[in-house]
């Protein structure tokens, strides 16, 4: 209701809108339609066997550039351009009342090459006749995609343009970029509705984060000892008073912190050791 009175009131039918006080509802958590991204398994499936039907095309718009139904029953082959270094198309009935021109890849170039040339030479329309919603479901089905899954999320022509949304946001495209490519007003339009993501995703993006590697709590041997303190394991072992551990181990290890009291205190002995025992000793026998 709100949309069709702010239309009324830009197309100057309406002198000011009488709801304009009542709060937005939240559709995210009140839609009656979820759709869900299709794996790209699914979707070359799908543009097989679409393909002797010349429905390929339909579906290629749908999933590699975003069209909606709309979009492609209007679309006309003067709003493309094939040849050239930059192929693209131009949206000029866009539903945020804008001119989009946006690129094809090489594989939309082919698939639409193709169907340019199984059509009568001058057609004006790319789709003349609109493929319905129940030779849709038909070609899903054969494709392997089911209408809905276990989570009640729709598969339908739709489901193509959010697979595109998921697939911008798994490929780590620009925000900004990736509102321009589906034609929406704001990016939050984008993220809440047209992508899908799922563990998989999450765990690469952890994966993504730079990892930070951990130094050693600890000096593990004798030798290393040795090493860092120039005095005789025997001796840092008589000042932490385990002297009797030590010589009954063939391997064993003192805290940096046990070290670095050794370091402090040169001179005492296992004695002046009595009320600061180690902090940690592990003995390998």
């Amino acid at each position: 209701a709100r949309a069709f009175v702010n239309w009324c009131v830009g197309d100057k039918r309406l002198a000011s809108s009488s709801i304009s006080h009542i709060p937005k509802k939240d559709e995210r958590h009140n839609r009656i339609r979820i759709r869900r991204a299709i794996s790209m398994k699914d979707v070359e499936n799908l543009l097989a066997i679409a393909r002797p039907t010349g429905r390929e095309a339909w579906y290629a718009l749908a999933v590699l550039l975003g069209l909606r139904k709309g979009d492609l029953q209007r679309l006309e082959w003067t709003d493309i351009e094939l040849e050239g270094h930059s192929p693209t198309i131009t949206f000029r009935f866009d539903k945020s009342r804008r001119i989009s021109h946006l690129p094809l890849n090489t594989t939309l170039v082919d698939i639409l090459n193709e169907h340019k040339a199984a059509q009568t030479p001058g057609t004006k329309f790319v789709f003349p006749t609109t493929v319905t919603d129940d030779t849709r479901d038909k070609d899903f089905a054969r494709a392997g995609i089911q209408k809905i899954n276990n989570k009640g999320e729709v598969a339908d022509l739709h489901a193509l343009r959010k697979t595109l949304g998921t697939n911008l946001a798994r490929a780590g495209v620009p925000q900004e970029s990736a509102k321009e490519l589906m034609r929406h007003s704001s990016y939050r339009t984008t993220s809440d509705y047209y992508t899908d993501l799922d563990m998989t995703d999450l765990i690469k993006a952890i994966d993504a984060i730079p990892k930070i590697e951990r130094s050693p709590s600890a000096v593990s041997v004798c030798e290393a000892t040795i090493q860092s303190t120039s005095q005789t394991c025997t001796q840092i072992c008589t000042q932490l008073a385990c002297l009797t551990v030590h010589e009954g181990a063939s391997v064993h290890t003192h805290s940096t912190e046990d070290v670095a009291f050794v370091q402090s205190n040169p001179s005492c002995g296992s004695s002046s050791v009595v009320e600061r025992q180690p902090s940690k000793l592990h003995v390998a026998s």
